[in-house]
């Protein structure tokens, strides 16, 4: 998979190159060739990716059990966002490949209403805001930014205590919506769950 610092650049190079293959009848082609190509290339957005980073590091592991109300159950492993350094963190400038390998759980504390974005985040996440009632109050899909300005905010209707970020299509793909219910505990190091 390429990622899109490597696309800017070859789009820049492989533009300079046809700019500087022209003779003097052709620039005002090439110019025009130049400038659509560079315009191609901003108009993605340019976030390097880390596999891994201190805010994941930091991050406590946990286990998300998601009920359906016909007693489906789905469980997963998660990072746990619990403190504000983490939450602000959450996956930016984190790779693809470890977005949909490990989600992340964002836990508040208090009731409140978030705000979630995607700035510097290299891909789509879907996140779903937690009440009080451990119910699932609403599901969004967050794209990634792109060059044109528009950069929407994501977040609940009511205060929620939690926030869970997966992989895109993950609620779909199991059937789950904004009547499951949704458990979480701290796993121990030693793999023993701290409910």
């Amino acid at each position: 998979m390429l990622n899109r610092h490597f696309l800017h650049n070859f789009v820049l190079v492989l533009s300079f190159l046809l700019a500087s293959c022209t003779t003097a009848e052709e620039s005002p082609l090439a110019d025009k060739q130049a400038v659509a190509a560079e315009a191609m290339a901003n108009s993605v957005v340019n976030v390097s990716c880390e596999m891994d980073n201190k805010a994941l590091r930091a991050m406590r592991s946990g286990l998300v059990t998601i009920a359906t109300p016909q007693g489906r159950r789905v469980q997963l492993n998660v990072k746990i966002a619990d403190n504000n350094y983490t939450r602000a963190q959450g996956f930016q400038r984190v790779c693809a490949e470890r977005i949909a390998a490990e989600p992340i759980l964002f836990v508040f504390g208090v009731p409140v209403i978030p705000n979630f974005h995607m700035n510097n985040v290299v891909a789509p996440i879907d996140i779903a805001f937690i009440n009080e009632q451990g119910r699932i109050d609403v599901i969004h899909k967050m794209q990634v930014y792109d060059n044109s300005g528009y950069k929407p905010r994501y977040g609940p209707s009511s205060p929620v205590v939690a926030a869970l970020e997966v992989s895109p299509s993950f609620f779909e793909k199991n059937s789950l919506s904004s009547d499951s219910a949704i458990t979480w505990e701290v796993v121990k190091r030693g793999g023993n769950a701290d409910r």
